[in-house]
């Protein structure tokens, strides 16, 4: 019997390698805006004193100034590598997502394939419009229906036992 494949971008159970991306995605984004706004307070730190030494004719303050100048260059540094981090999980999420597409796809395509008498012999568009038929008929129109409604009663059972036992 088939595995039933669960479509992630419809549910709300992802599978835990696309929780664990998302998750690690969450957590860099906001690292990286921890870094964003000290990068922020550390630039008008610097305009600020710059305007201060200008204001006052005080001589420049060079260490502070230097300490400042490689700490921004620091978190700029950091930001850069976060950015790059968070487009290589994007687009991991994006390919784990089409692969588990893909897998959906040709496994049902397989089943659907099983029930066909001679597959081989039908081109796209024939087995289009048998499909177009069988399911034009009333008989299963309603037998999907009712499969429909036990599968959604069925997912959100599981939802629910799932939002149960997830620790607060």
């Amino acid at each position: 019997m088939p595995t039933k494949a669960i479509d992630p971008t419809t549910s709300p159970r992802l599978s835990k390698e696309l929780q664990t991306l998302l998750d690690e995605y969450r957590a860099l984004r906001e690292e990286m805006e921890a870094h964003e706004a000290e990068l922020s307070r550390l630039q008008a730190r610097q305009y600020a004193i710059k305007g201060e030494i200008a204001a006052l004719e005080i001589p420049p303050l060079k260490a502070e100034m230097e300490a400042n100048n490689e700490e921004i260059a620091h978190l700029e540094e950091r930001k850069r590598y976060y950015e790059t981090d968070l487009k290589i999980r994007e687009a991991q999420k994006k390919e784990l997502l089409r692969k588990q597409r893909n897998r959906r796809i040709f496994t049902r395509g397989g089943m659907l394939e099983s029930f066909l008498q001679d597959p081989l012999i039908m081109t796209d568009e024939e087995v289009h419009d048998f499909l177009l038929e069988v399911f034009r008929m009333p008989e299963v129109d309603t037998l999907l229906r009712k499969v429909l409604e036990r599968c959604r009663e069925n997912f959100e059972n599981v939802s629910e036992e799932d939002s149960e036992t997830e620790p607060e």
